[in-house]
Protein backbone atom coordinates (compact mmCIF):
# COMPACT_ATOMS: atom_id res chain seq x y z
CA UNK A 1 0.00 0.00 0.00
CA UNK A 2 1.31 3.44 -0.93
CA UNK A 3 2.02 5.89 1.87
CA UNK A 4 1.30 9.62 2.02
CA UNK A 5 4.71 10.49 0.61
CA UNK A 6 4.20 8.24 -2.42
CA UNK A 7 0.74 9.67 -3.06
CA UNK A 8 1.92 13.25 -2.67
CA UNK A 9 4.77 12.66 -5.13
CA UNK A 10 2.28 11.22 -7.63
CA UNK A 11 0.16 14.34 -7.27
CA UNK A 12 3.23 16.52 -7.84
CA UNK A 13 3.96 14.60 -11.04
CA UNK A 14 0.41 15.34 -12.14
CA UNK A 15 1.00 19.00 -11.28
CA UNK A 16 4.16 19.02 -13.42
CA UNK A 17 2.18 17.72 -16.37
CA UNK A 18 -0.56 20.29 -15.81
CA UNK A 19 1.94 23.14 -15.65
CA UNK A 20 3.51 22.00 -18.91
CA UNK A 21 0.04 21.98 -20.47
CA UNK A 22 -0.69 25.48 -19.16
CA UNK A 23 -3.29 24.47 -16.56
CA UNK A 24 -1.88 26.40 -13.62
CA UNK A 25 -5.12 26.30 -11.62
CA UNK A 26 -5.33 22.52 -11.96
CA UNK A 27 -1.67 22.25 -11.03
CA UNK A 28 -2.21 24.33 -7.92
CA UNK A 29 -5.11 22.11 -6.88
CA UNK A 30 -2.91 19.01 -7.25
CA UNK A 31 -0.10 20.66 -5.28
CA UNK A 32 -2.45 21.63 -2.46
CA UNK A 33 -3.75 18.07 -2.25
CA UNK A 34 -0.15 16.82 -2.12
CA UNK A 35 0.60 19.24 0.70
CA UNK A 36 -2.40 17.99 2.65
CA UNK A 37 -1.09 14.43 2.37
CA UNK A 38 2.49 15.33 3.27
CA UNK A 39 2.68 18.56 5.24
CA UNK A 40 6.47 18.36 5.57
CA UNK A 41 7.21 18.21 1.83
CA UNK A 42 9.32 21.33 1.21
CA UNK A 43 9.37 20.73 -2.54
CA UNK A 44 5.57 20.91 -2.63
CA UNK A 45 5.65 24.09 -0.56
CA UNK A 46 8.13 25.75 -2.93
CA UNK A 47 6.23 24.49 -5.95
CA UNK A 48 3.02 26.01 -4.58
CA UNK A 49 4.78 29.37 -4.22
CA UNK A 50 6.08 29.15 -7.80
CA UNK A 51 2.72 28.25 -9.33
CA UNK A 52 1.00 31.00 -7.33
CA UNK A 53 3.57 33.47 -8.69
CA UNK A 54 2.90 32.25 -12.24
CA UNK A 55 -0.84 32.62 -11.69
CA UNK A 56 -0.32 36.14 -10.40
CA UNK A 57 1.85 37.01 -13.43
CA UNK A 58 -0.84 35.69 -15.77
CA UNK A 59 -3.56 37.52 -13.86
CA UNK A 60 -5.44 34.29 -13.24
CA UNK A 61 -7.48 33.70 -10.13
CA UNK A 62 -6.10 31.41 -7.47
CA UNK A 63 -7.93 28.68 -5.63
CA UNK A 64 -7.19 27.58 -2.13
CA UNK A 65 -8.19 24.36 -0.47
CA UNK A 66 -9.10 25.07 3.16
CA UNK A 67 -6.46 23.98 5.69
Amino acid sequence: MAGPNTNSMALLKVADKLVRNGDLTGALDAILKARQLDTTNRYAEAYEDRVRALLHEDGQTETRVPD
